[in-house]
């Protein structure tokens, strides 16, 4: 090989069979493993390492755990050999479109909130991404229908502070019936911490004096979610 002409191994180098981007024509972005996609963003390869190589180096330096992935930043993507910086700002640039969509489909989705799954189920995607503890509350109707989601606060890595005037004001203004508080772990363990725990008596106290019902409070994790109205602690 040259080193004035150097060969640059791409998707297309491979048997038409194996090429991400043509499965992902023919049979779907279903059909596509995790690598496989992350080698569509990256595009091409570098001498002696194809697109796969190098989403298979990226996604194994964050365990293939995608949640981390998801966190990732330029720099820790630049630290992979053959991944330069516009290649990492095309992957950072997917991802946070990602976050977007997830978060668009959260605020404008017309959905019944009956259980803790449910805002799990709504709220994971959005939230389980996040380097920082968000909390936010969802605004209900008397038959359980989302009206919709406010932010209340945001915090650091192990905790928020949370202004219950200002949860409070929220409700009034937006004419929630009832509510259910939700917020994410970064570290990604759901288990609530003791100033959680506080929290949730505090809000509780409140709601039965403004007379609105607070239905739950969820934490979001990876993968896993912690109810307290399930716990049977409110």
């Amino acid at each position: 090989m040259s080193n004035d002409n150097p060969s640059y191994f791409t998707i297309h180098d491979l048997p038409e069979e194996e090429r991400p981007r043509e499965k992902l024509i023919s049979q779907g972005p279903g059909a596509l493993s995790n690598k496989e996609l992350l080698a569509i963003m990256i595009g091409t390869g570098v001498p002696g390492r194809s697109a796969l190589d190098l989403a298979t180096d990226l996604l194994s330096s964050h365990d293939n755990n995608l949640s981390l992935l998801g966190r990732v930043e330029m720099d820790e993507i630049m630290s992979i050999k053959g991944l330069g910086k516009a290649k990492a700002a095309h992957i950072i640039a997917t991802l946070e479109f990602g976050r977007r969509k997830a978060k668009s489909d959260a605020e404008n989705v017309t959905s019944y909130i009956r259980s803790a799954n449910d805002v799990y189920r709504l709220m994971q995607p959005v939230m389980v991404d996040l380097q920082e503890e968000h909390f936010r509350v969802m605004l209900l109707d008397t038959s359980c229908k989302l009206m919709r989601i406010e932010e209340i606060s945001v915090g650091g890595i192990d905790a928020t502070v949370v202004d219950i005037r200002t949860l409070f004001k929220k409700l009034i203004l937006g004419g929630a019936s009832r509510f259910i508080a939700v917020h994410n772990h970064p570290s990604g363990n759901s288990t609530p911490s003791r100033p959680d725990k506080e929290l949730t008596t505090r809000i509780h106290d409140a709601a039965k004096t403004m007379m609105i019902r607070f239905d739950d409070h969820v934490i979001i994790g990876n993968n896993t979610y912690f109810s307290f109205n399930e716990e049977g602690l409110l």
